[in-house]
């Protein structure tokens, strides 16, 4: 009988000290995968297009090769879009000054994003013409100076890991708007969580 007591005694003890081991080896692998997570790359695809008054937006987001989000969104034209109507009951608003306080601290928080993501592709080009040479050309060059005022700033805050590829193409005998943008930039999942949390935090210190 006390023999009996002791083996079952043992058992127990052995499927404990089992079931620890599991549990152990259970909490090692999840630490393994959200460690490997926290530091993978999740790359975003954006193409924006304007091609005869038509506007196309399309983004994608990967990780690890499987597509998470793969979709278009149609745009409005420019004109329809209630813009200019809303700025001034906006600007009148007694919590303005707070509100740009939290919009200033939000573009802080975006900025530090922008300094720990990497642009691997941008190629953006213009097609534009007026009818006239004169005022196509200083439309080319208006074109030149904004988009190298962007490439200037894209180069200072993102990690460049490619050269863009910037074009403005003067159609000087014909009225023409066209622009192509193709982008595809990386952040580690660990650092776009921390982003968001910190972004999350401002918005609820407001609200």
């Amino acid at each position: 009988m006390e023999k009996s007591s002791k083996i079952k005694r043992k058992a127990k003890l052995e499927v404990r000290i089992m079931l620890l081991l599991i549990a152990g080896i259970v909490l090692v692998l999840l630490f393994l995968i959200v460690f490997l997570i926290w530091f993978l790359r999740i790359y975003i695809t954006i193409h924006y297009s304007y091609e005869g008054k038509e506007q196309l937006f399309h983004i994608s987001l990967s990780l690890a090769k499987i597509k998470l989000i793969n979709k278009d969104f149609p745009l409005e034209d420019l004109d329809k879009l209630p813009i200019t109507k809303d700025l001034e009951p906006m600007l009148e608003d007694p919590k303005i000054d707070s509100i740009l306080k939290t919009i200033r601290k939000g573009l802080e928080v975006v900025q530090s994003i922008l300094h720990n993501t990497t642009l691997h592709q941008l190629n953006w080009t213009t097609n534009i013409g007026t009818g006239e040479a004169s005022t196509t050309g200083v439309m080319s060059g208006v074109l030149w100076s904004i988009k190298g005022t962007i490439m200037g700033y894209f180069a200072e805050k993102l990690i460049l890991m490619c050269n863009p590829d910037i074009q403005v193409l003067p159609k000087f005998q014909q009225e023409f708007f066209e622009t192509n943008l193709n982008c595809m930039v990386s952040i580690r999942i660990g650092k776009a969580i921390q982003g968001i949390i910190k972004l999350t935090r401002i918005y609820k210190s407001k609200y």
